[in-house]
């Protein structure tokens, strides 16, 4: 990759990395702080870390039929959660690395899922969580992943 070390002085030196990565890192660090996950999976991974799990697994055939987005609300015993999964559609710049697995321009390769703890306030009734967990969606996560696809 042109320009891959970028020297700034000589006690500082940038390195790009690839998004996924980079979507690695950031999860590393929401999990250790706020108990949130981001994870890049596929059907077809390069990274053996990022084998989608079984519900990943039902949203990424999902998406292969036009579905655009998933999301769902688990009520775990004590551990609330909210989970939201989108596909990584492949644009040109991906084809440097996902080519060779047969992915052409505008495929779904895979998605990005977030999992994030869900505290649902006490005013709300056990019965409405799910209602009012899909309009209170945690959209900085949201915001934060958009930004990093941007900027691939």
């Amino acid at each position: 990759m042109p320009m891959r070390e970028i020297v700034v002085n000589d006690d500082l030196t940038l390195t790009k990395v690839n998004p996924a990565f980079m979507t690695r890192q950031i999860s590393d660090i929401t999990r250790v702080h706020e108990g949130v996950q981001f994870h890049l999976t596929s059907l077809k991974p390069l990274r053996p870390g990022n084998r989608a799990t079984a519900r990943e697994r039902e949203f990424l055939k999902e998406f292969a039929s036009g579905t655009r987005e998933k999301e769902l609300y688990s009520d775990r015993e004590v551990k609330d959660s909210f989970f939201y999964m989108a596909p990584l559609i492949t644009e040109k710049a991906c084809l440097q690395c996902h080519a060779r697995q047969g992915y052409r321009e505008g495929d779904i390769r895979g998605g990005v899922s977030i999992t994030t703890p869900y505290a649902m306030p006490t005013i709300f009734p056990t019965p409405y969580r799910p209602y009012v967990n899909s309009l209170c969606r945690p959209g900085w996560y949201l915001s934060l992943w958009v930004e990093i696809k941007q900027g691939l």
